[in-house]
Parts: C-alpha cells; structure tokens; sequence
C-alpha cells in the first residue's frame, strides 16, 4: 500500500469516528473476509465492523487505482471513510443490470448497500472553493462499483455529471482485492439533496460532515483492467445501477484547519 500522507492520516481520521460507534446496536453481522453482509432494501445503519471494513475498502481501492498519489484526492478518501465509519448509513437499492462480464461468470445481482457523497474543499472559510468531489459507492457481497468526479471550475461545479473517460471522472469496479477494473465508457452523477443532520460522531479539525439524501446514479457500460500489481482481472466489465435517491454525506473541509490538505 501507499505510504502517502492521505492514507496514513485516515488511520488517525477512521480511529477517531469509530471510538464514537462502539455502542451500535445494529444486526449486520462483520464481513467474512472480503464479503459483505447481505443488504436488505431500504435506509439501514450497518454495524461498526461493517463501517470499518467499507472505510478500508475504500482506501485499499484509493491505493490500487493511484488515487493515493494525489495529497488531496488521499485526505478527501479520508473523511468519506471517516464519516462513513462515524455513521454508518446506506440504501440498500436493487441494481437490475448488476456486474457482467463478457468473458467470464455473471457476477451478483441483487440489493446493493449504496451511498452517495459530495466533499467541497475551501482553502479557508473566507476564500472561494477549491475543489469539489462528488462520489457514488455500491457494495454487494465482495463486489465494489464507485463513481467519482472532480470540479474546480464553476462551470465544472455547476455540471453534476461525469463522463469517461475523464481525468476528472474515473469509475472502478473491483470483486474482491484482486480484481479491479477502470471505466472507459459511461457516467458518474451524484447530487446532494438534503443535509440537516450533523454528524455526531464525527469531530475532526476542518472539517464538517452532514448525513441526509443524495440523488445518485452510476453506469459503467466498458472498462477496462486497472494497473495495479497483482490485479487478475480481464476483459470488460459493466455495471448500471438505477438513479435514485440514497444515503449521503456532504462534507466541508477547510485546509487552513485540516491537517491533511
């Protein structure tokens, strides 16, 4: 793995959020290895172990696309998993044309825990935004689907979807740790709706983190093997899954506070 800054300060992010939740009352049982627990349809708050392991595949997924290479990119990766350690709310949404491979097994259809998120990066709290990520995640058993999109621009800010290929918008697909693949074909949106719930067990210098609803939707229809060490997959591989609305997280960064930007 990567030893940047981004990754090494999430560590530090993801422990403080999880000390908050180890009174959780919730069902999900921990993943088995890389699986996930089954999804049911409908908002759910997933248990501790599961919050971990989601905010682990996110920075291992981080690692292997190279997205741990951008400082910034690393520490934004960062507070989405600490936030989702913190909380833990997903939408478990039922993605009719699931993962499909052209030469290889139909992977799993089914209920995906699916959640969306939007990261706005201000320079300080007086200054103009910097950076905008908008970011959707579908798990299903050891399978992964994530759309991500970055803006600078008003312009680019003010366009809520993404096509690849983009340097600015990368979709992946991953089953297990072993198999990744990189969009080349289709899109990524994810629009925040509605925040009015702070966060509470998230409390980290320069940042603030709201859960509430965002609508998101994510299509990978070609893509490609990622080039990353040990990576087995081949062939193509899509992924659709349903615009809709969905578990989300709006979260503020001020780098003159953060200590990661």
């Amino acid at each position: 793995m990567l030893a940047s800054h981004g990754m090494r300060t999430f560590a530090l992010l993801a422990a403080v959020a999880l000390s908050a939740c180890s009174g959780d009352e919730s069902t999900n049982q921990p993943p088995d290895g890389d699986e996930f627990p089954a999804f049911t349809a409908g908002d759910a708050q997933v248990s501790p172990a599961v919050r971990t392991a989601i905010a682990g595949l996110i920075v291992d997924l981080g690692t292997a696309t190279g997205a741990a290479a951008d400082p910034e990119l690393a520490g934004v990766l960062g507070v989405i998993g600490a936030a989702v350690v913190g909380e833990g709310k997903i939408t478990g949404v039922t993605a009719g044309s699931a993962l499909r491979g052209s030469n290889a097994m139909a992977l799993i259809d089914g209920t995906w825990g699916v959640f969306g998120v939007a990261v706005a990066v201000y320079p300080a709290h007086d200054e103009f935004i910097k950076a905008w990520y908008t970011v959707v995640v579908a798990l299903n058993g050891n399978q992964a689907a994530i759309g991500l999109k970055k803006a600078n621009t008003p312009q680019e800010v003010s366009s809520s979807r993404g096509e690849f290929p983009d340097p600015k918008a990368m979709g992946w697909l991953f089953q297990g740790r072993t198999q990744g693949w990189g969009a080349v074909e289709g899109y990524t949106q994810s629009i925040p709706k509605s925040f009015i719930t702070g966060c509470g067990a998230v409390s980290i210098a320069g940042v603030i983190c709201e859960s509430g609803r965002t609508s998101a939707g994510l299509e990978i229809d070609a893509s490609v093997p990622l080039p990353f060490s040990g990576n087995t997959a081949s062939g193509s591989r899509q992924f659709v899954l349903p615009y809709g609305d969905v578990a989300g997280y709006y979260i503020t960064v001020y780098c003159d506070e953060a200590s990661f930007c």
